[in-house]
């Protein structure tokens, strides 16, 4: 039996080496004193809705503090677990077993238990078996908020996707990160190891940035959406442009819609513009024409007699008598016999 083998074998059967884990059990303490009923549901039994929250909760914190932090699906592609985590091995892209590269955590003792034999508490053991790690911001929060936001910062376009899955189960990680090396030559595409002395990763390739991120893509089994994390601190291996699909050059990527003609829109904003012209002519010789005419209104109303004296009567007959007319005053008619 081949070292390899035996190797993968102790894994799965007992879990990764301790040297391998991070121990967070201090913020997983910090976390059921904040939320002691999702942590009291948690290891309730029988089984309620309410068993997910503290899981959901632990995954989402620890995921902020280490992006390696992840959910765990049971075996790998059961239900989520209500009281363990999986954690993505640093280094265990450099060992051949199956299922996903990851250790499992259980974080909660004696939960599901009889609590008069043993108490639930807080815990922090790896124990054996395939994890499936998830993206704890990818699940629905079991208490009804919104997922948590994508994180920021890993550039992965539809032009990146579109090579990927151009290749074929079969593709190795080298193939990919050459052909991404000449499709992408402003990018710098690479395979990655978990260090110098240690063997080049089977699945993962790796984009370098300029402020010395490492970001890995889980490529193999190419996926247009593949998992990404982390490297900052391993080693990433150049390799030289390769053309292997044959694309001669970047491939197109899906075009958009069609935008919108614009010109009959253009056209019209411009027609409108001469009419607003044409009235702010109209409105300028209205104005000078109305002015003088203004003013002569106004200079009569100066003009008028201000007490009832000053003003004019107006003598006419009415049938046959006089009459006086004032303008300030009441009419005075004639009295008739």
């Amino acid at each position: 039996m081949t070292t390899r083998l035996l190797i993968a074998l102790s894994l799965v059967l007992c879990g990764w080496p301790a040297w391998a884990q991070p121990d967070y059990r201090a913020r997983v303490e910090q976390l059921a004193a904040q939320y002691p009923d999702a942590f009291a549901c948690a290891h309730a039994r029988p089984q309620r809705a309410c068993n997910w929250d503290f899981s959901y909760i632990v995954a989402i914190e620890l995921h902020k503090i280490d992006p390696a932090v992840g959910a765990n699906r049971k075996r790998g592609t059961g239900e989520l677990s209500e009281d363990a985590l999986a954690i993505l091995h640093p280094q265990g892209d450099t060992v051949d077993i199956t299922g996903p590269q990851s250790f499992v955590i259980d974080y909660i003792n004696c939960a599901g238990g009889d609590p008069g034999v043993c108490a639930p508490s807080v815990g922090w053991s790896s124990v054996g078996g395939v994890s499936g790690w998830v993206d704890p911001r990818t699940i629905p929060d079991p208490r009804g908020s919104s997922p948590q936001p994508p994180f920021p910062g890993v550039d992965w376009a539809p032009s990146h996707a579109a090579v990927l899955t151009r290749f074929g189960s079969s593709a190795t990680t080298r193939e990919i990160a050459e052909q991404f090396a000449f499709s992408f030559a402003g990018e710098e595409w690479g395979q990655k190891a978990a260090a110098v002395d240690r063997p080049i990763s089977g699945d993962v390739i790796a984009r370098r940035y300029r402020d010395g991120r490492l970001v890995g893509f889980r490529v193999v089994p190419p996926s247009a959406h593949p998992m990404q994390f982390d490297l900052t601190g391993q080693h990433f291996v150049p390799v030289g442009a390769v053309d292997h699909l044959g694309l001669g050059s970047a491939p197109p990527v899906e075009p958009g819609p069609t935008p919108p003609d614009l010109q009959p829109l253009l056209d019209a904003i411009a027609a409108l513009a001469e009419k607003v012209e044409a009235l702010e002519g109209t409105i300028h010789g209205f104005g000078t024409s109305v002015l003088p005419v203004l003013a002569r209104l106004e200079a009569t109303l100066d003009a008028r007699p201000t007490t009832a004296s000053e003003w004019p009567q107006y003598v006419g007959t009415i049938l046959g008598r006089t009459a006086v007319l004032s303008p300030r005053a009441p009419i005075v008619l004639p009295r008739v016999p």
